[in-house]
């Protein structure tokens, strides 16, 4: 909103300097919101890095207007060719004071888009029951043990993302948004059995949307042809991995194909990949500062 009106107060007869544009009153002032972290892109570790800015600008009341969100730093951003690090944008502003001689002083917040990292807590999850199962081929037999559902407290890992949000975008060029409602969405992982059976898949999952992110669901237990294979590409393959690779770098599962084909969207087993990483819960996304927007997402290894 924007007003203007004829000032009660007079105009100063003498200034030192011009003010009808902020003018900044002081040094940025860094701050470190996020804690010292393992920045998940490079694997070093940052220090309390400085995410934030805050610095106090002045100018004359009457030629005070806003400044638009997401407007670069001159100093901190690519607008300076001598500057070297992350694009600072404008974040948020203060309120104004009268500072005398017709002039207004307040902060200008400006903030970077932060790295992503991760954050390490205990988490009660329930594992997916196992179906037992026996194969015969001829005199001899193999027998697949089961399990019922059981809930351990494992450790998980707590994803942090970031992602800036441009509304002035006719469309979305990842890293950044036209609308925070955009950002991929991450769902908690659930459960499915499919089996092959003359041909056709049946079985599957239910989407939450037409389309999958880049992390949805995985089946419980695969099969092919009229008995269960002894390969199971399933939720034992997310076991292996787990074993295998730990938190390591590969092991989130990810690309699962759908096959919209078919009957109620099986998964393809052949050209999905099934990682270690469980998605426990369904992502929250909140704002972070400005139109930079946090996703916290949260694994447990499978097990």
């Amino acid at each position: 909103m924007s007003f203007s009106a004829t000032p009660s107060w007079g105009s100063p007869i003498y200034q030192d300097g011009v003010f009808t544009s902020p003018v900044p009153a002081g040094l940025p002032v860094g701050a470190s919101p996020i804690p010292s972290v393992t920045i998940i892109s490079s694997g070093t570790t940052s220090y309390n890095p400085e995410y934030t800015l805050t610095q106090a600008n002045i100018c004359s009341r009457t030629s005070y207007a806003p400044t638009a969100l997401n407007t670069l730093h001159p100093d901190f951003s690519s607008l300076n060719s001598s500057y070297t690090g992350p694009n600072f944008y404008l974040v948020a502003e203060g309120e104004r004071q009268d500072i005398g001689g017709g002039l207004v002083k307040w902060n200008m917040i400006w903030s970077a888009v932060p790295a992503s990292w991760n954050e390490w807590e205990t988490y009660t999850y329930s594992f997916i029951g196992l179906l037992g199962i026996t194969l015969t081929s001829g005199s001899n037999s193999y027998v697949w043990p089961g399990r019922n559902r059981i809930s351990r407290k494992v450790n998980s890992r707590v994803q942090h993302d970031y992602f800036l949000v441009n509304p002035a975008l006719s469309s979305d060029s990842p890293p950044v948004y036209a609308s925070p409602g955009n950002i991929p969405r991450i769902w908690a992982m659930p459960y499915c059995g499919q089996v092959t059976w003359s041909g056709t898949i049946y079985g599957g999952i239910v989407l939450p949307l037409n389309t999958l992110t880049s992390v949805d669901c995985i089946p419980s237990w695969g099969a092919s042809g009229s008995s269960l294979t002894t390969n199971p590409p399933g939720y034992e393959a997310m076991i292996q991995n787990a074993v295998t690779y730990g938190w390591g770098t590969g092991s989130i599962v990810t690309n699962l194909v759908i096959l919209t084909s078919q009957i109620q969207n099986p998964i393809d087993m052949t050209n999905s990949v099934f990682g270690g990483q469980i998605p426990v819960e369904d992502a929250q996304l909140k704002r972070f500062h400005g139109n930079i927007y946090e996703r916290v997402s949260r694994y447990v290894l499978a097990a």
